[in-house]
């Protein structure tokens, strides 16, 4: 007889369902001492990003910290930008993620972690608004995806 056990599924852990669902394994305790890193993993991101939305990075601009088809977490709360930090931003119709830097006598900086690309400064959030920049939100986490095959 199959035994059930009551783990979340991963798309309760990621926030892409309300219940967690039930999954079956051939030993409840084999099973919970193999994937309680997992569990506990994906317990602390969802906690720690604020219950965020989850979005996937697409380009190479953040690379190496946050890879293309990467998941991020974005706290849609923090729609303003204060504080240093990373931001999913929107310009024109376009989702990007940028480092943003506030530096005294200089303003706002936007830069990429992939140095192919160079910063912006904008003097101020006020400008920034301006030049129709939208805050999503910060992002609060990432977990990176390895593809060992090209489809």
């Amino acid at each position: 007889m199959a035994e059930f056990i009551g783990i979340r599924n991963s798309d309760w852990m990621l926030g892409l369902t309300d219940e967690p669902g039930r999954i079956r394994a051939a030993s409840s305790t084999e099973w919970t001492a193999e994937t309680a890193w997992a569990r506990e993993a994906f317990d602390v991101l969802r906690q720690g990003s604020g219950a965020g939305e989850i979005r996937r990075m697409t380009g190479d601009e953040m690379a190496p910290l946050i890879c293309d088809g990467d998941l991020m977490f974005v706290d849609s709360r923090a729609n303003q930008l204060v504080g240093n930090g990373i931001y999913a931003l929107e310009l024109d119709g376009r989702c990007m993620v940028r480092r943003v830097d506030s530096r005294l006598g200089t303003g706002l900086v936007f830069k990429c972690d992939n140095e192919r690309y160079p910063e912006r400064v904008v003097k101020d959030a006020a400008a920034a608004r301006r030049l129709g920049l939208r805050v999503i939100g910060k992002v609060r986490a990432a977990i990176g995806v390895t593809r060992f095959w090209q489809a």
